[in-house]
C-alpha cells in the first residue's frame, strides 16, 4: 500500500513539472515571436529615411504655405504695395514673414522707395532740402532697398536705453543714520525715444527698461521733448529742461542682431541759453553704449 501510494504520488508530481516546463516553453517562444514580429516592423515597415526623402520633406515644407489661400492675397500686387506703405518699416517686416507671396510683394523697389522718402527727409537735413527740390535721389546706392537697409538712421517703435552707475561718499549730517564710511551705490538710466515727427523723447529715470514703456510714453514727470537730426553715421540732440539745454553727439553703430541698435555717446554738454551761449558745462562721456528696446507701445 505505501509503495503504490508513493508511485501515484510520482506520477502527479512528474505530471505538474512537466506542465509547468510547457507553461515556460510556451511562454519563451511567444516572448521570442514577439520580438521578431517588433523587429520586422521596426525593419521592414518603416525603413529608415533616405537622403532623398529628407530632401523631398524640406521642399514639402517649403511649399505648404498656411496663409496662401487668404483672401488679401486675391489683390494684385500693385494693390498690396499700395496697403503695406501705409504700414511702417517693423509692421512690414512682419508681414514678410507670413506668406511667400507677401514675401515677393514688399520686396518691390516701389515700397522701399516710400520708406526712404519717408524716414530720411526727416531724420536728415540735407535729404530734407532735397526732397523740397524734388532731388532726392539714390546717389550713391543701387537700389532704394540698399539706401533703407545700409543709410544710418535712428529706430522708431521703441527706444534707446544707458545703464549709469557709479558710487559716492554720502552726505553725513546729524539727521542722518548713515554709519561714517558707508560707500553709496548710485544706478539711473537715461533714454532716448525718438519719434517720426523730428522730435524726441529725453528722460534722466530710476525706472528700468521694463518699467518705463508708459512713463516715456505718457511723458510724466522728468521727461522732456528736444529735437534731433542725424549727419552722415551720427545724430545731434537738443533738450531743453527746466533749468539747462542739454546736447548731445551719439554715433549711430550695429551690432549682430541688427543694423542702428546701438548709439556710442559721443559727446554731452549743457548750455545755460537755447542758442548755446552763456555758460556751457562739459561732461566725460567715456564712450558709453545705448541699446535699442524695441516697444509697441511707443
Amino acid at each position: 500500500m505505501v509503495s503504490n501510494r508513493e508511485d501515484a504520488f510520482n506520477v502527479r508530481d512528474s505530471t505538474h513539472r512537466d506542465a509547468d516546463r510547457d507553461v515556460i516553453k510556451r511562454r519563451i517562444i511567444n516572448e521570442e515571436l514577439l520580438d521578431n514580429v517588433d523587429h520586422h516592423d521596426d525593419t521592414d515597415l518603416y525603413p529608415p529615411p533616405t537622403i532623398d526623402d529628407l530632401n523631398t520633406f524640406e521642399q514639402s515644407d517649403e511649399e505648404d504655405d498656411p496663409n496662401e489661400n487668404h483672401p488679401l492675397l486675391n489683390f494684385a500686387d500693385m494693390l498690396l504695395i499700395e496697403i503695406l506703405q501705409w504700414l511702417d518699416e517693423d509692421t512690414i517686416a512682419a508681414c514678410m514673414c507670413t506668406c511667400h507671396q507677401l514675401l515677393l510683394v514688399a520686396r518691390s523697389e516701389v515700397l522701399f522707395e516710400a520708406l526712404c522718402r519717408r524716414i530720411f527727409p526727416i531724420q536728415n537735413p540735407n535729404a530734407a532740402i532735397a526732397f523740397a527740390r524734388n532731388t532726392f535721389r539714390l546717389r550713391r546706392f543701387s537700389t532704394w532697398f540698399e539706401m533703407f537697409h545700409s543709410r544710418p538712421r535712428v529706430r522708431y517703435n521703441g527706444f534707446y536705453w544707458l545703464k549709469v552707475v557709479y558710487y559716492k561718499k554720502p552726505e553725513l549730517s546729524m539727521w542722518s543714520d548713515i554709519v561714517p564710511g558707508t560707500i553709496l551705490k548710485c544706478i539711473y538710466y537715461r533714454y532716448f525715444s525718438f519719434r517720426r515727427d523730428g522730435t524726441v523723447l529725453y528722460g534722466m529715470l530710476l525706472k528700468t527698461p521694463f518699467e518705463v514703456e508708459a512713463y516715456l510714453g505718457e511723458q510724466r514727470k522728468g521727461v522732456y521733448c528736444g529735437r534731433f537730426h542725424v549727419h552722415q553715421d551720427e545724430v545731434v540732440v537738443t533738450v531743453p529742461t527746466h533749468c539747462n539745454n542739454v546736447n548731445f553727439r551719439l554715433q549711430i553703430t550695429q551690432r549682430k542682431r541688427g543694423r542702428n541698435v546701438k548709439l556710442i555717446l559721443k559727446e554731452h554738454f549743457a548750455s545755460s541759453e537755447p542758442d548755446g551761449t552763456g555758460w556751457i558745462t562739459y561732461y566725460d562721456t567715456a564712450e558709453e553704449e545705448f541699446y535699442y528696446y524695441r516697444s509697441c507701445c511707443l
